[in-house]
């Protein structure tokens, strides 16, 4: 539904302004309850302890400082939540209750007053505005203020605070990010306006959205609360749907390859620098640091070579980074459109991965250690100083003031009276390229990782820690791995924690094989050396470094195992088969190989898992291949090792194959079942297993054909609007082609239409068809954006420039023979065309092979009639292929026999009884329930608590209405902290259960029990504040209501 007829709806559906006005009324008791608390003339005077975030009193959170009440007791006027609470300048650490502030201030109390001064001066402004509705002036003024200083409040925290001292006056959008989705909705153009950042102009933008809602015959008779929550439940259910990463972060997560730590290197220091530019020294200096020496290909003279790092990353990062011409000097910076602020975090952590990853697999060698080092100790911690200065260290005060380079264990021991040597001694032994990891603490987790780039030196007039060495710090810790000793600092010699932190660091395999290894065999295999296998077996690209295998091998007629380890590295030969293709051989260099005391029986009920994983069509084959790939909870049950420290993964193969085999043979399936039984996530998994592509939608009351399959869209083109028939997201799956590179895309479009085209088109139709690499461009005026036609005008023109005469691109010519500009069309005499065409028809050939799995969450919710429309009949197995003819295009269409449906649907709106026939006819239906055994990993009691409160549903209404075991989950794992489950059971489980039984308090009370309401007489049946606060008042109440122990 675009805005338009979003705007028509709402006007007329009284149930939606009703939700609205719901909203404003919710919101407006939050704004008047914090105004009461903090009034505006009162802010310079507010107290430091009364404005912080994370200040706790006797244990609990406080929930009316100003802090807290903006970004979580106003959840109804606008969330600001999302970040750390440094977004407030001033906050308080929670475990030590500490006041933290920007470092450039030397004082929390010189922050704070910074801070608190710099709010209320932005609300004097907003007082002046509102006489003068001068916007600009305003939006420079707010800018100025908040840009003074860096580290004190964001403009999301301003222009929330602002809007609760004048909730009439603006608004209620509080971010760049928002703001432009909100002006791109209605195609306002604001080239002239930065995406956002440090250019600031948020309120200028804000003023053009008045100004479309001023200028609006229905918007303008709305106030502008209500245009505010119009516009937010439009842009949200979007939100969530679609992927909104920028192009940097998609990058950084799908299509980052990596043949050297480069990429990240650079992408890391442009973000962690405050205007995103550095200078190519900086990063050569970088390059040569990280990797030892060993990471610039500059020749001996000191001029860039031909294979020159910088050269390879230039090209690699050109779509995100702007280099300048050569690689010897100049500054490089991110574009500015390519990335978003607010992701800088994230895309640090996965930056940070990428590096340690390589350097461990690359770069730590048996030499190299992983040490624990914590930041300073209870009376203060130096994690900021150690980020800030790239640097980590200990200090002992007087007794360890003495620099220890070149002297032994016993001498630092006899310096400090046998105290402190072996610490001491430790720092002083790391060694270039060591990982240390950070704690504040000896039972928490790990803050930071690091690697070490500069070994032991002593820093006389450092007033915190004097012994040093340099790093390079990752941005991202584990919190479950932590130090577990109570040294400051100290060497991991354990093997299970080396183990579990290269897991953290992303060098352990989640591969596990079953490989077979006979005496007497023709190929090159070394018991409990190597294993000898060729590019031909099936899935050899997934054995690779660190998969974990276990080897069987024949004994008179028995298979037995005998031994288990990982992969060390891989020797790679190629050669030529006999009928011409080519092979490559490789060896598998085992690592830590371990051979089983007494040799293990291949069981029958271990052969038939086998079985049913290399065959789950029909599990019949006799013998399972040589070499097989297995799930981790099998490998675990063959060597009878405990494995849980690394990531608790489900066996899909063996739970899901009978549903992949119901879904095969009759191609669409309903998985239904109660809430929170992970429908999605099962569907999701069903996919990956299959290899398939996938696609989700959410199907809703309002959805129809025309989303679904296709519909008539207004588009403008220049001063007109015109009403092409535009797909739908269906008919777009089954119609989509794979993925191609521009340059194969400009072909595809040229040959398809059969014309000459303008390169500005040919972007648009290839992004249209979803066949080019850069699918989610937006458009203006409808086209897409600059750089994309900049990308495709250089592939095509540096083609013909080339290789003119065989170039497969040529450049339109006019009646009298003159190039026309930016007119291009295919050059059928080149001796390239056929070879390029069909090479296209390849790649098309091969994605039809491929499983395309189309996932409809709440299929149950829409109008099937309406949304499937005349497809109905064709979603069969055995329609597969016939064709219909469509209502707008009149185009002939057919589901192909590789697009796969699989529905979701809760039984807690609606049994399965009561669904469209039609529906049901064309579906199977698999039924997913709670599954309690899923919960054994989490805190003791959690499956019986699960069973208790299911028994008492299913009593009082149906097993339809159960409460499912994800509601019990965090991040795909059982809840494993008390903290956890009094949230879960606060904010889902009992909001659940009243809109179960909201005619009936007596049914409430029974499966629910009397302690977690005030069923009081007189009361208004609200949730009890104690049990939230308290988790031994919380397990009582579990104990007494359903008789379990947590």
């Amino acid at each position: 539904m675009d805005i338009e007829q979003y705007i028509q709806e709402l006007d007329k559906n009284e149930d939606k302004k009703r939700i609205i006005h719901d909203q404003i009324s919710k919101a407006k008791k939050e704004q008047e309850f914090f105004v009461s608390i903090f009034p505006r003339t009162e802010i310079r005077n507010i107290e430091v302890l009364d404005y912080v975030p994370g200040k706790t009193v006797d244990g609990n959170v406080d929930r009316e400082t100003f802090a807290y009440l903006i970004e979580f007791g106003s959840k109804n006027f606008g969330g600001v939540g999302g970040g750390s609470a440094k977004k407030f300048g001033v906050y308080m650490s929670k475990e030590k209750q500490e006041l933290v502030y920007p470092q450039q201030f030397s004082s929390s109390d010189e922050a704070y007053d910074y801070t608190i001064n710099l709010i209320a001066d932005c609300i004097d402004h907003a007082k002046n505005f509102i006489k003068i509705k001068d916007w600009k002036k305003f939006s420079d003024k707010i800018t100025e203020l908040i840009e003074s200083v860096k580290g004190t409040p964001t403009i999301p925290i301003i222009s929330k605070i602002i809007a609760m001292y004048y909730p009439d006056e603006f608004i209620r959008i509080w971010s760049h990010q928002w703001l432009n989705k909100a002006l791109d909705i209605f195609q306002v153009k604001r080239n002239d306006l930065p995406e956002g950042g440090k250019e600031g102009k948020f309120y200028e933008k804000m003023q053009r959205l008045m100004q479309i809602k001023l200028s609006h015959p229905i918007m303008k008779k709305w106030s502008n609360e209500y245009f505010s929550y119009a516009i937010g439940q439009y842009l949200s259910p979007k939100e969530k749907r679609e992927k909104t990463e920028s192009p940097l972060l998609k990058f950084i997560q799908n299509k980052m390859r990596l043949k050297a730590n480069y990429q990240p290197i650079v992408i890391k220091m442009l973000l962690e620098d405050e205007n995103h530019s550095i200078s190519i020294q900086d990063i050569r200096k970088k390059f040569d640091e990280l990797n030892f020496g060993r990471g610039n290909f500059v020749a001996s003279t000191g001029k860039p070579m031909g294979n020159d790092a910088i050269d390879s990353v230039k090209k690699a990062l050109k779509n995100y980074v702007k280099f300048p011409e050569g690689t010897s000097d100049g500054n490089v910076r991110l574009i500015e459109n390519q990335f978003n602020e607010s992701e800088i975090e994230e895309c640090l952590k996965i930056c940070g991965q990428k590096i340690s990853k390589w350097h461990l697999e690359y770069f730590m060698k048996e030499k190299n250690n992983f040490y624990f080092i914590q930041a300073g100790d209870e009376n203060e911690y130096y994690l900021e100083e150690f980020r800030d200065t790239k640097s980590a260290g200990i200090t002992y005060g007087e007794i360890g003031n003495f620099d220890l380079t070149n002297l032994t264990k016993e001498e630092i021991s006899e310096k400090t009276n046998g105290k402190f040597g072996t610490e001491l001694y430790n720092i002083s032994k790391i060694q270039l390229g060591d990982i240390i990891l950070v704690t504040e603490g000896r039972t928490t987790g790990t803050t930071e990782f690091g690697i070490v780039t500069k070994e032991y030196f002593f820093q006389e007039n450092s007033e915190t820690y004097k012994h040093r060495v340099n790093a390079e710090f990752l941005n991202f810790g584990n919190e479950n791995i932590n130090r577990g000793s109570s040294k400051t600092i100290y060497r991991v010699d354990e093997s299970k924690k080396i183990k579990e932190i290269r897991v953290a660091l992303g060098v352990e395999s989640g591969n596990y094989y079953i490989i077979t290894q006979n005496p007497g065999s023709k190929y090159d295999d070394i018991e409990g050396e190597q294993y000898a296998f060729d590019s031909d077996k099936s899935h050899y690209k997934k054995f690779v470094k660190n998969t974990n295998f276990i080897v069987q091998t024949k004994i008179d007629g028995q298979y037995y195992f005998t031994g288990y380890g990982k992969v060390g590295y891989l020797e790679k030969t190629n050669s030529i088969k006999e009928n011409g293709r080519g092979l490559t051989h490789i060896i598998a260099k085992f690592s830590k190989y371990k051979k089983f005391k007494e040799q293990k029986v291949r069981t029958d009920e271990i052969n038939q898992k086998m079985l049913k994983i290399a065959f789950p069509n029909t599990g019949s084959n006799p013998q399972p291949p040589a070499m097989l790939e297995i799930p981790k909870v099998l490998y675990q049950q063959i060597i009878g090792e405990d494995l849980t420290s690394e990531e608790n993964k489900i066996d899909t193969v063996t739970e899901h194959s009978q549903t992949i085999d119901i879904l095969k043979r009759k191609k669409n399936i309903i998985l239904y079942g109660p809430p929170g039984t992970g429908k999605t996530f099962t569907a999701k998994i069903i996919a990956k297993q299959m290899n398939g592509v996938t696609k989700s939608v959410t199907f809703h009351q309002s959805y129809g054909y025309e989303e679904f399959i296709e519909g008539i869209r207004p588009q403008s083109t220049g001063n007109a609007i015109t009403y092409p028939v535009k797909p739908g997201v269906f008919k777009k799956f089954c119609q989509s082609l794979p993925i191609m590179n521009w340059r194969q895309a400009a072909i595809y479009v040229l040959n398809e239409k059969e014309a000459s085209l303008h390169y500005k088109e040919i972007t648009r139709i290839s992004i249209e068809l979803e066949i080019s690499p850069k699918d989610t461009w937006q458009f203006t005026s409808g086209y897409p954006r600059k750089t994309p036609w900049l990308t495709q005008l250089r592939e095509m023109t540096e083609d013909i420039r080339t290789n003119n005469e065989n170039s497969i691109f040529k450049k339109s010519l006019d009646d009298d023979g003159k190039e026309i500009p930016g007119m291009y069309e295919l050059n059928k005499k080149s001796s390239n065309y056929e070879t390029e065409v069909m090479g296209l028809e390849s790649l098309k050939n091969n994605d039809l092979e491929t499983p395309k799995i189309f996932i409809i969450d709440e299929i149950n919710r829409g109008n099937i009639s309406k949304i499937f429309g005349e497809l109905i009949t064709i979603i069969e197995n055995d329609k597969r292929g016939d064709e219909v003819t469509l209502a707008y295009s009149g185009e002939q269409f057919s589901v192909p026999s590789n697009v796969y449906i699989i529905g979701t649907m809760n039984t807690a709106d609606q049994s399965l009884t009561h669904i469209d026939a039609a529906l049901k006819r064309r579906f199977s239906s698999i039924e997913v329930m709670p599954d309690s055994s899923i919960l054994k990993k989490g805190m003791k009691g959690l499956p019986e608590l699960l069973d208790k409160i299911n028994e008492k549903v299913r009593e009082k209404i149906s097993r339809d209405n159960q409460i499912g075991h994800s509601y019990f989950m965090q991040d795909g794992k059982p809840i494993t902290e008390i903290k956890e489950l009094q949230f879960v059971f606060a904010t889902d489980i009992i909001p659940l259960l009243r809109d179960y039984f909201y005619d009936s308090d007596d049914d409430l009370k029974e499966v629910l029990g009397e302690q977690f309401i005030d069923w009081n007489e007189g009361s208004d049946r609200n949730v009890k504040e104690d049990w939230q606060n308290n988790p031994e008042t919380f397990r009582t109440a579990i104990k007494e209501a359903y008789h379990v122990t947590i």
